[in-house]
Protein backbone atom coordinates (compact mmCIF):
# COMPACT_ATOMS: atom_id res chain seq x y z
CA UNK A 1 0.00 0.00 0.00
CA UNK A 2 2.73 2.53 0.91
CA UNK A 3 4.57 1.84 -2.36
CA UNK A 4 1.32 2.48 -4.29
CA UNK A 5 0.84 5.80 -2.51
CA UNK A 6 4.32 7.00 -3.47
CA UNK A 7 3.95 5.74 -7.03
CA UNK A 8 0.58 7.47 -7.47
CA UNK A 9 1.88 10.80 -6.16
CA UNK A 10 5.10 10.68 -8.18
CA UNK A 11 3.16 9.74 -11.33
CA UNK A 12 0.73 12.62 -10.75
CA UNK A 13 3.49 15.17 -10.13
CA UNK A 14 5.31 13.92 -13.24
CA UNK A 15 2.38 15.34 -15.21
CA UNK A 16 3.33 18.87 -14.08
CA UNK A 17 5.21 19.93 -17.21
CA UNK A 18 7.27 22.65 -15.54
CA UNK A 19 8.97 20.15 -13.19
CA UNK A 20 12.13 18.58 -14.59
CA UNK A 21 12.65 16.02 -11.83
CA UNK A 22 10.17 14.20 -9.56
CA UNK A 23 11.33 11.46 -7.18
CA UNK A 24 11.32 10.08 -3.67
CA UNK A 25 13.21 12.32 -1.28
CA UNK A 26 16.32 10.40 -0.24
CA UNK A 27 18.33 13.47 0.73
CA UNK A 28 19.28 14.73 -2.72
CA UNK A 29 19.21 18.40 -1.70
CA UNK A 30 21.64 17.79 1.16
CA UNK A 31 24.42 17.04 -1.30
CA UNK A 32 26.87 19.72 -2.44
CA UNK A 33 25.95 18.91 -6.05
CA UNK A 34 22.36 17.62 -5.83
CA UNK A 35 21.55 14.81 -8.27
CA UNK A 36 18.41 16.55 -9.54
CA UNK A 37 17.30 18.62 -12.50
CA UNK A 38 15.82 22.00 -11.62
CA UNK A 39 13.04 22.66 -10.81
CA UNK A 40 12.28 19.51 -8.83
CA UNK A 41 9.72 17.97 -6.49
CA UNK A 42 10.80 15.39 -3.91
CA UNK A 43 8.26 13.27 -2.03
CA UNK A 44 8.38 11.70 1.42
CA UNK A 45 5.94 10.57 4.13
CA UNK A 46 5.82 11.51 7.83
CA UNK A 47 3.56 10.99 10.82
CA UNK A 48 2.04 7.77 9.51
CA UNK A 49 -0.46 6.38 12.03
CA UNK A 50 -2.86 3.44 11.95
CA UNK A 51 -6.12 2.72 13.74
CA UNK A 52 -7.96 -0.59 14.04
CA UNK A 53 -11.24 -0.82 12.13
CA UNK A 54 -12.18 -4.34 13.30
CA UNK A 55 -12.01 -7.60 11.37
CA UNK A 56 -8.21 -7.19 11.11
CA UNK A 57 -8.66 -4.02 9.04
CA UNK A 58 -6.73 -0.82 9.59
CA UNK A 59 -7.12 2.78 8.49
CA UNK A 60 -3.94 4.76 7.88
CA UNK A 61 -3.31 8.49 7.97
CA UNK A 62 -0.10 10.24 6.98
CA UNK A 63 1.44 13.52 5.95
CA UNK A 64 2.92 13.63 2.49
CA UNK A 65 5.73 16.17 2.27
CA UNK A 66 6.56 17.56 -1.16
CA UNK A 67 9.79 19.51 -1.26
CA UNK A 68 9.86 21.93 -4.18
CA UNK A 69 13.26 23.31 -5.16
CA UNK A 70 14.39 25.59 -7.96
CA UNK A 71 17.26 27.88 -8.85
CA UNK A 72 16.92 31.62 -9.19
CA UNK A 73 19.29 34.44 -9.99
CA UNK A 74 17.04 37.43 -9.45
CA UNK A 75 17.58 39.83 -6.57
CA UNK A 76 14.17 41.00 -5.42
CA UNK A 77 13.38 44.43 -4.12
CA UNK A 78 10.47 46.81 -4.49
CA UNK A 79 12.59 48.99 -6.78
CA UNK A 80 13.89 46.16 -8.92
CA UNK A 81 12.55 45.19 -12.33
CA UNK A 82 13.66 41.66 -11.39
CA UNK A 83 10.79 41.21 -8.91
CA UNK A 84 8.58 39.29 -11.37
CA UNK A 85 11.49 37.07 -12.33
CA UNK A 86 12.22 36.38 -8.66
CA UNK A 87 8.59 35.49 -7.94
CA UNK A 88 8.21 33.25 -10.99
CA UNK A 89 9.50 30.18 -9.16
CA UNK A 90 6.60 30.34 -6.73
CA UNK A 91 4.33 29.23 -9.59
CA UNK A 92 5.65 25.68 -9.12
CA UNK A 93 3.88 25.57 -5.75
CA UNK A 94 0.58 26.56 -7.35
CA UNK A 95 1.03 24.08 -10.22
CA UNK A 96 1.65 21.23 -7.79
CA UNK A 97 -1.42 22.15 -5.76
CA UNK A 98 -3.54 22.35 -8.92
CA UNK A 99 -2.39 18.83 -9.84
CA UNK A 100 -3.24 17.40 -6.40
CA UNK A 101 -6.33 19.41 -5.47
CA UNK A 102 -9.50 17.39 -6.04
CA UNK A 103 -7.51 14.41 -7.31
CA UNK A 104 -8.66 11.04 -5.94
CA UNK A 105 -6.34 8.13 -6.74
CA UNK A 106 -7.28 4.52 -6.06
CA UNK A 107 -4.72 4.01 -3.27
CA UNK A 108 -5.82 6.85 -0.95
CA UNK A 109 -8.39 9.58 -0.39
CA UNK A 110 -8.28 13.19 -1.51
CA UNK A 111 -5.02 14.86 -0.42
CA UNK A 112 -5.69 17.88 1.81
CA UNK A 113 -3.07 20.62 1.90
CA UNK A 114 -2.28 21.46 5.53
CA UNK A 115 0.95 23.50 5.45
CA UNK A 116 3.39 25.43 3.32
CA UNK A 117 6.74 26.72 4.51
CA UNK A 118 9.97 28.05 3.11
CA UNK A 119 12.99 25.91 3.94
CA UNK A 120 16.11 27.87 4.84
CA UNK A 121 19.06 27.19 2.53
CA UNK A 122 22.73 28.06 2.72
CA UNK A 123 22.85 28.27 -1.07
CA UNK A 124 21.81 31.78 -2.14
CA UNK A 125 20.79 30.61 -5.62
CA UNK A 126 18.45 27.86 -4.45
CA UNK A 127 14.88 28.33 -3.25
CA UNK A 128 13.22 25.45 -1.36
CA UNK A 129 9.63 25.12 -0.13
CA UNK A 130 7.89 22.32 1.74
CA UNK A 131 4.21 21.57 1.05
CA UNK A 132 2.38 19.19 3.41
CA UNK A 133 -0.69 17.20 2.39
CA UNK A 134 -2.65 14.93 4.71
CA UNK A 135 -4.04 11.66 3.35
CA UNK A 136 -6.09 8.74 4.64
CA UNK A 137 -5.89 5.23 3.23
CA UNK A 138 -6.99 1.66 3.90
CA UNK A 139 -4.07 -0.32 5.28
Amino acid sequence: MIKSIFKDIIDRLSEVESLNYVSLDWGQLGKEQPAVKWPCALVTMRNCEFTQQGNHQQQGQADIIITVAYLHNAHMSANSNQTEKGLAGLEYIDEIHTALSGWHPFSFGYPERTALERVEQNDAGREVWSITYHIAFPA
